[in-house]
């Protein structure tokens, strides 16, 4: 568990500090230079996107792109004002939902179904409904 957690939070100061523009591609990270390389992203309405947004709610996205900009229960909680219960029920729900075994596979899916690019600065809140 404990390993689990640092690996998260590894991640998550890896891509805010690279997001930060305080890490360069050519650093020791071999997560940033993955995410680095992407030449030009793909648009999020990819096929694997779509079923990922039709497996998932619409509070369940929101909470999932927070997830996935390395943000912690609490952080997300107060930026969707919600509690840090709710905030847990709604990451287990997303985990189970696809298959994830932790919060690290949720943001390598993120970034890999191109829902979240390399450089874009963490969700301010709960997107509006359409």
């Amino acid at each position: 568990m404990v390993a689990r957690r640092r690996r998260c939070l590894l991640l998550g100061l890896c891509l805010r500090a690279w997001a930060a523009g305080k890490v360069q591609s050519g650093d020791r990270w071999p997560l940033v230079r993955q995410f680095t390389a992407t030449q030009q992203p793909e648009p999020p309405s990819s096929h694997r996107a779509a079923q990922l947004r039709q497996a998932l709610t619409s509070r369940e996205q929101d909470v999932f792109s927070h997830i996935a900009a390395g943000m912690s229960n609490s952080e997300i909680a107060s930026s969707l004002f919600l509690s840090e219960g709710t905030v847990k029920i709604h990451v287990g729900r997303i985990l189970a939902k696809l298959g994830l075994r932790d919060r690290v596979q949720a943001v390598v899916l993120a970034y890999e179904s191109r829902l979240i690019t390399p450089g874009t600065p963490p969700p301010d809140g709960p997107r509006q409904p359409h």
